[in-house]
């Protein structure tokens, strides 16, 4: 029996979110056993109207769509993944990715055969770059999945203060190194995390990453960086958007005080969650 794919998707106004379902259901080697969860918000109605084309286009795929226009009072990352996962249903094994992907050919397989079963093993990285070349999607560089590095600044807070880099490995022959931080934009687990999933439904944006980091590390969740040579899962990045692959930052739909008023929510989420971590953490050791 195949093992099944949960896959988590949430967008906003991105031209790249049909493509990106495209890419992951054309290049599976066993579509049928992909589900994919949909959370779209959008202040143009072209982005609805394509979704609603491709689900009626590909009517025999396991695909779940929730859709939303756009509010400011509904910007949010951490509630549009809790949306698309509050949609798991018990698959084998869960795959988070926003809706600017780039799937290489038989990804299911391959990430199923890297992952080594056990329910507590998420494997992590910032995800490769593509790009668009003579009209074509397609890796930038070698692809490859980016390891997470630290380099100023207190770890807990980092995504606050940009300390966080990625970069290739370079002379390690290890297959899997260990990451010291969840990246939002490709993991991929057990059904294990599908339910305990350490996501701050409150998350605008900066608070996501360090917050659902620090609450699966205390349920001794191990992360684990892929080191393949090849492409496996890119990612649209700032410096490679073009008329072709729009995407749109959310500080983009923002006034200044809208921004401002945001990110100091963010922080006080930040803070709130953190502080909450670290009282159980001294319940558990204490009980220890």
């Amino acid at each position: 029996m195949l093992k099944t794919i949960f896959v988590k998707i949430p967008s906003l106004d991105d031209n790249e979110l049909v493509p990106t379902l495209k890419d992951c259901l054309d290049k599976a080697e066993h579509p049928e056993r992909v589900h994919i969860a949909v959370s779209l918000i959008y202040s143009d109605k072209k982005h609805l109207e394509d979704l609603v084309k491709f689900k009626e286009a590909y009517s025999e795929a396991n695909l779940q769509i929730v859709t939303r226009e756009y509010e400011v009072n509904y910007i949010g990352v951490g509630k549009q993944r809790k949306i698309v996962g509050d949609m798991y249903d018990g698959q084998d094994y869960v795959l988070q990715v926003d809706s600017h992907t780039w799937f290489c050919k038989n990804w299911d397989t391959k990430l199923i055969d890297l992952h080594d079963g056990d329910d507590k093993t998420i494997l992590t990285a910032y995800a490769g770059q593509y790009g668009y070349v003579n009209g074509t999607r397609q890796p930038i560089g070698d692809g490859k999945l980016r390891f997470p590095t630290i380099v100023e600044g207190d770890k807990q807070f980092a995504s606050f203060t940009d300390a966080w880099k990625d970069e290739p490995i370079y002379n390690d022959d290890r297959e899997f190194i260990p990451v010291d931080k969840f990246c939002a934009n490709f993991a991929f687990g057990t059904k294990h995390w599908g339910v305990q999933t350490g996501l701050v439904a409150e998350s605008v944006f900066w608070s996501e990453e360090p917050l659902q980091t620090e609450y699966l590390k205390i349920n001794k969740y191990n992360f684990l960086y892929p080191n393949i040579d090849e492409p496996l899962i890119c990612h649209l990045y700032a410096q490679h958007i073009t008329e072709d692959s729009k995407r749109t930052p959310y500080t983009n739909y923002l006034t200044l005080e809208e921004h401002e008023f945001l990110d100091n929510y963010d922080t006080e989420v930040y803070h709130g969650h953190m502080d909450r971590i670290k009282n159980y953490t001294h319940i558990q050791e204490t009980r220890g």
